[in-house]
């Protein structure tokens, strides 16, 4: 089964916002790191996906008040600083960047095609936050027809009790669970 790698929202605004103190007790990135040697080991192709929007918010959701409270403080937008891939991430300059504008992944330009293009059925996903991006990225992929692999220990919330009912309420969607030791045991 061709497999993809999904890394979301590993960006300054978000790791070092919302998720910080999360981040701060958990090693997510260190995991999403080990992840992402293990998939270009085996070939495995990864999209690192940010939240990111260009300078007229092109495709913000228009009656969101949390989206239009990113417009009103211009937050996010490509070239600021809270857009872009915290340092500590393992990316390279050739690696794939989709930006989304909106907390799902496939809100975005490229993923879909992309992931087409190569017959991809199976999706990985690291990321945050585990009860936003990845609750609704999972969900719309399995939706869409993929095999979903949530990598427990490489996504984060704000808050613990956050990622785990949001951990809780995906084991009725995605078909595998794992932290990153049994998902690289298995890949």
């Amino acid at each position: 089964m061709k497999t993809a790698l999904l890394v979301i929202d590993y960006i300054n605004g978000i790791i070092n916002g919302s998720c910080k103190d999360y981040v701060s007790r958990h090693p997510i990135v260190k995991h999403t790191n080990e992840l992402i040697a293990h998939c270009r080991q085996k070939n495995i192709p990864i999209y690192f996906m940010r939240l990111a929007f260009d300078k007229n918010y092109t495709g913000l959701p228009k009656y969101s008040n949390g989206f239009n409270a990113i417009k009103q403080n211009n937050l996010f937008q490509i070239g600021n600083s809270d857009a872009e891939f915290i340092s500590e991430l393992d990316i390279k300059a050739d690696d794939i960047v989709i930006n989304k504008t909106a907390a799902s992944p496939f809100h975005s330009i490229g993923l879909a095609d992309a992931l087409r293009s190569k017959n991809t059925e199976r999706l990985i996903f690291a990321g945050v936050a585990t009860d936003n991006a990845i609750n609704i990225g999972v969900r719309e992929a399995h939706d869409n027809g993929y095999y979903t692999i949530i990598a427990q220990d490489a996504c984060g919330a704000s808050s613990d009790e956050f990622h785990y009912w949001s951990i809780e309420l995906l084991k009725k969607i995605a078909n595998e669970i794992l932290t990153v030791d049994a998902l690289i045991q298995k890949l």
